[in-house]
């Protein structure tokens, strides 16, 4: 099984690459993994935000749609 560490890094470094705005973006937020939230989004951690993972959904998507979802959490900061 892949690290979901490692998968979400994989993930941003090729945000990174192709979207420079939103990797360095998402590069800069605190990231957390929970069983509790039923598929991802972002939130206030003190004065930074943080962005919110279940690991089971993560792992249920595309490449495509992982970058999806991470655009689209960042859209809402």
């Amino acid at each position: 099984m892949v690290d979901k560490n490692a998968s979400l890094a994989a993930v941003s470094k090729t945000l990174i690459l192709e979207q420079p705005f939103y990797g360095l973006f998402l590069i800069s937020l605190n990231k957390t993994w929970r069983d509790d939230l039923p598929t991802a989004g972002v939130s206030i951690n003190g004065i930074n935000q943080q962005l919110a993972i279940n690991e089971e959904f993560w792992f249920t998507l595309t490449e495509d749609q992982k970058k999806g979802v991470l655009i689209h959490e960042l859209m809402h900061i």
